[in-house]
C-alpha cells in the first residue's frame, strides 16, 4: 500500500512538471507573438488577424 501512494505520489509531481513545463513554453511564445503587435509597418488587416490569433491563443494556455 505504502508502495502505491509513493509511486502516485511521484506520478502526479512528474505530471504537474510536465504540465508547468508546456505552459511555460505557450507562454514564451505567446509573448514572442505578441511582441509583433507594435510594429508600426503592420497594416490594418495584418493588425487584426494577429490579434484575433493572438486571443486565440490566450485561450489555448488558460485551458492549459
Amino acid at each position: 500500500m505504502v508502495f502505491y501512494v509513493c509511486v502516485h505520489g511521484l506520478a502526479y509531481m512528474v505530471a504537474v512538471i510536465v504540465n508547468f513545463y508546456m505552459a511555460t513554453v505557450d507562454v514564451v511564445y505567446l509573448v514572442n507573438h505578441v511582441l509583433h503587435y507594435a510594429d508600426s509597418g503592420l497594416s490594418g488587416e495584418s493588425r487584426k488577424l494577429l490579434h484575433e490569433q493572438t486571443i486565440l491563443h490566450e485561450v489555448k494556455v488558460a485551458d492549459s
